[in-house]
């Protein structure tokens, strides 16, 4: 008998829990910490017939995708994917994924890994077939595979991929701090990123990106949680950003930090907000410049109306206090 502990994380990460990263070692490592957190709540015996008394850990392919987030599928009419014979087989889909989390033999794995690979295949080609998708993307679409873990989906699509059709409760990331303009992206993918967000301005940083995209992916009331550096807050160029978080968001707290956070040359920032439109909204924030542990006394959290930054050029002049 396991202590309580593990059913509950094995129901969160069976039902609750996905992940995203285009590295697909990251998305190994994520693996291998979900795995830690399992069987540190096992109970275990001496018996090595038994494996020691633990138990096999779930298979987590279908939780974990290594993917660019940054790019979605182009849909030619999004509302085919509602035809009741596609969810008729999404839903064959998303049961026969269920059966992998729980296979506990390479033969019961490889069962169902066949199953998920040729309804992939029938569902790609019924898309297509619609015209809910061109032949590329159904190639895009049939050629995903999730059990392969050393390969990195161009696209990311949360309904293909995870079966969320829509959006997400919470949505937290961490995203990469790096000039577009500096990276090793092809010049087309660079291209498309740039006509694809509205928040894309000037020197465009990899993590405006991820905050449109964030919003975008959560069902309206979902929560985002990102940490990133602070400059969007009043750089000139980021207004564009400024304006959508602002009219998009109610924006719930805002963490500065003036004490080193990354090996990063850069202040960095927790920010919170709800996707959802609100009136005089008021924004907690707090300066952590001694210790981190500052984040947990409330006292030391000042209150901003969010309207303010709508008559101070979008710009979060928090310095001072709402009353």
């Amino acid at each position: 008998m396991n202590r309580s502990d593990y059913a509950r994380k094995l129901y969160l990460i069976e039902n609750c829990i996905y992940g995203v990263d285009i590295q697909p070692i990251a998305i190994q490592i994520s693996k291998l910490r979900f795995f830690i957190s399992l069987v540190v709540d096992q109970n275990t015996n001496n018996d090595p017939t038994d494996n020691f008394g633990i138990r096999p850990l779930p298979n987590l392919e279908a939780k974990f995708v290594a993917a660019n987030t940054l790019i979605g599928l182009n849909k030619k009419d999004a509302s085919l994917f509602d035809k009741d014979t596609i969810n008729a087989k999404e839903n064959e889909l998303k049961s026969a994924k269920h059966k992998i989390f729980s296979a506990k033999t390479v033969r019961t794995k490889r069962k169902w890994r066949d199953r998920v690979n040729k309804l992939r295949q029938e569902i790609a080609d019924m898309l297509k077939d619609c015209g809910a998708v061109g032949n590329a993307e159904a190639q895009q679409l049939a050629g995903w595979d999730m059990f392969n873990q050393n390969d990195s989906s161009p696209f990311f699509d949360s309904e293909w991929m995870f079966g969320v059709k829509d959006g997400f409760d919470i949505v937290i990331g961490n995203p990469p701090y790096v000039l577009l303009q500096n990276t090793n992206i092809p010049q087309g993918v660079k291209d498309l990123l740039l006509s694809s967000y509205n928040v894309a301005q000037y020197k465009v940083d990899l993590y405006h990106l991820f905050y449109e995209k964030g919003l975008e992916m959560l069902k309206n009331g979902g929560v985002l949680d990102y940490i990133t550096p602070i400059a969007f807050l009043k750089n000139t160029y980021n207004n564009k950003l400024r304006q959508k978080l602002i009219s998009e968001s109610s924006i719930l707290i805002i963490i500065r930090f003036f004490i080193p956070v990354f090996d990063a040359s850069v202040d960095n920032i927790i920010f919170i907000c709800r996707k959802e439109k609100t009136i005089n909204n008021v924004v907690r924030y707090i300066d952590i410049k001694n210790n981190i542990s500052e984040i947990i006394d409330k006292r030391q959290y000042n209150h901003y109306n969010q309207e303010l930054a709508k008559s101070s050029r979008l710009q979060f002049s928090i310095g001072r206090r709402y009353r």
